[in-house]
């Protein structure tokens, strides 16, 4: 319609540029590196894109809500997450539909951003589809682990049970993530390791236990995640996947009992641009 009106002109293969009785008939196609823009977020100077705005405010909304949803149901306000974090609301709206694609946040039938509760369905749910994909995902990520890594987890966790058997939040997110993380990064489908991040929940529940209600006893944990090492250090994948998928199970029966405890308490502090709902 803005081409019909004089407005656009076609590109060829490229879409379209700005016309009008002032615009030349050729686009004009500078060099970003030759100006003079602020070009500090580049990582070299080479062509590399600027990183998306929404990236970092992504980030720090997904940090802030996986702490509170635990405690119940919230709305968001898209004007405050734009001026807490000093960005348009294009931004703001980006960012969050973005955790809407993965499923923390939501449009309302009113068509506002909610968020919450982490209930123990959305647990359930979570755990049944990583209990399916991630056995097999570590059978198939297995063989292209460095050895050396696998060595220094194996050596992380013998340093936990000897320090045991209750973890601190640092020490169990640095297991969680070595057995999580760390060893999925060798799997080659991205979008299968990608969906399987995201789908880390039981972490956030057993973080917020230990800041809100008391350490527990991790030695089960520990003992688990040394199983599956020790199965992937030996080459043996399909038993380290077989000993994932206990893990996986186990685990979620303790999580689950703790987000039932966690729901008794009263939220933390929130962030300016939540509000309760009841």
């Amino acid at each position: 319609m803005l081409a019909s009106e004089g407005l656009l002109s076609a590109l060829p293969k490229q879409g379209y540029q700005v016309s009008g009785p002032d615009i030349g008939a050729t686009a004009v196609r500078e060099n970003l590196h030759l100006l003079d823009l602020d070009l500090s977020m580049m990582t070299n100077q080479s062509n590399t894109p600027l990183a998306p705005r929404w990236g970092e405010v992504h980030d720090r909304l997904k940090g802030q809500l996986l702490n509170v949803i635990p405690f119940g149901t919230y709305q968001i306000s898209e004007s405050a997450v734009a001026e807490t974090y000093g960005v348009s609301r294009t931004v703001a709206h980006e960012a969050l539909a973005r955790l809407d694609a993965e499923g923390i946040v939501r449009k309302s039938r009113t068509s506002h951003w909610t968020a919450g509760p982490l209930s123990v369905r959305m647990l359930d749910e979570a755990q049944e589809i990583r209990i399916l994909l991630e056995p097999a995902a570590l059978v198939q990520a297995g063989p292209d682990i460095p050895r050396e890594e696998l060595l220094a987890i194996r050596a992380a966790l013998r340093n936990a049970a000897a320090d045991g058997p209750a973890l601190s939040i640092p020490r169990l997110a640095e297991l969680e993530t070595a057995l999580h993380v760390t060893c999925l990064a060798a799997l080659k489908n991205r979008k299968l390791h990608d969906l399987l991040i995201r789908l880390q929940l039981d972490h956030i529940v057993n973080e917020l236990f230990r800041r809100y209600v008391t350490t527990p006893d991790d030695r089960d944990m520990i003992a688990e995640h040394s199983l599956v090492i020790d199965h992937l250090l030996i080459g043996d994948f399909t038993g380290a996947g077989e000993a994932l998928r206990y893990h996986l199970h186990e685990d979620h029966q303790r999580t689950r009992a703790r987000l039932k405890v966690l729901s008794l308490f009263r939220e933390p502090q929130i962030a300016p641009w939540l509000s309760p709902l009841n």
